[in-house]
């Protein structure tokens, strides 16, 4: 929040950092598995997956890409 002496407040938009995780499994991915179905077998959701593997394109997963399938904080 930012007040100016105009009087006026801008109020920005603050997103919480996110924690850094280090990787403690990983998976090469084999031919058809997508990144739904490699949660699944984990037995992970897709929400905690993708926060695993914070920069993969799911549409784009290609054969023996790893990805992590449990993570702590770093």
């Amino acid at each position: 929040v930012r007040i100016y002496a105009a009087g006026y407040v801008v109020v920005e938009d603050v997103k919480a950092p996110v924690p850094a995780l280090t990787c403690n499994k990983v998976h090469g991915v084999q031919a058809s598995e997508t990144c739904f179905s490699v949660s699944q077998s984990a037995g992970l959701t897709q929400d905690q997956f993708l926060a695993f593997n914070p920069n993969i394109n799911c549409a784009k997963v290609f054969v023996g890409q790893w990805v992590c399938l449990d993570a702590a904080a770093a």
